[in-house]
């Protein structure tokens, strides 16, 4: 892991040991200290940093204020790696969200930290937030994806449900102006979920892209900058999606054995890669 930023050495997420603050974090990956194991998937959320194990097993560190660590406190910050739970298949969180979403290996979906747009499925005004991994439905998934106040979960029959905040149409249920606390069927025949700041990507059965939610860079991909409330269709042969907070990155195939980028959204930084900035 590596960081230069003042949270790299303030809250842990890099899994490395305290540093002193006036020493400058490190610009170079650096290994962490995760348990002899192979290592799944890792995924970053805000001032946190989720380790999914091949054994089922989830480890975190980072800011934990609202328990996004799911370790059944709101002790924060966490500096080393520390076992959150087991049985996992994958899991969930992206770079502006404070909540983690986790997969059992039996389908069943568990959320934790903040809930105060019902992200986790729950009212907000019952639960705030949630410390520990907590059972979300009961009904069988193959996958999750958390954005910044929402989340998305594919049914195993390739049905799409989501819950949190809709005023966007980051839900794809049209411009909700009330949070959704429980999980509600937005569209069917998808095989990957994703889901970012304010919008969200679907990939259906067929390679073909759809995406949903606040558009002011065009990183949806559909031709303009207005805002989407549906599933609106982006592009087809699609293999990989790939999110930013303000981009959009995605490959299509064109031969068996070839892919092709595309990008689209903000590059005032050159984040597309497109070479004019």
């Amino acid at each position: 892991a590596c960081g230069a930023s003042r949270a790299a050495w303030d809250y842990g997420q890099r899994g490395t040991a305290w540093t002193n603050p006036l020493t400058q974090s490190p610009l170079t990956p650096m290994p962490v200290s995760v348990p002899e194991n192979t290592i799944q998937k890792v995924v970053a959320g805000d001032k946190f940093t989720m380790t999914l194990l091949w054994n089922g097993d989830v480890y975190g560190q980072g800011l934990n204020y609202d328990g996004r660590l799911g370790l059944g406190h709101t002790t924060s910050p966490i500096r080393t790696p520390t076992f959150v739970t087991g049985d996992v298949s994958d899991l969930s969180a992206f770079g502006t969200n404070k909540h983690s979403l986790f997969l059992s290996r039996k389908g069943l979906i568990y959320g934790c930290g903040d809930n105060a747009n019902s992200q986790l499925g729950f009212p907000s005004s019952t639960w705030s937030s949630l410390s520990s991994p907590t059972l979300i439905s009961t009904s069988h998934f193959s996958g999750v994806a958390a954005g910044l106040n929402h989340s998305l979960f594919l049914r195993h029959d390739n049905e799409v449900y989501a819950c949190g905040r809709g005023n966007l149409g980051q839900l794809g249920k049209g411009f909700i102006s009330t949070d959704t606390s429980s999980l509600v069927h937005v569209t069917g025949s998808v095989s990957k979920v994703f889901a970012s700041d304010q919008f969200s990507f679907f990939l259906d059965t067929g390679s073909t892209a759809y995406s949903c939610g606040y558009n002011n860079y065009g990183f949806l991909g559909v031709g303009d900058m207005l805002d989407r409330g549906f599933p609106t269709q982006v592009s087809g042969n699609i293999n990989s999606i790939s999110l930013g907070s303000d981009h959009t990155l995605m490959t299509a195939t064109s031969t068996p054995y070839q892919s092709i980028p595309y990008a689209c959204g903000r590059n005032q930084y050159g984040q597309l890669g497109l070479g004019d900035r």
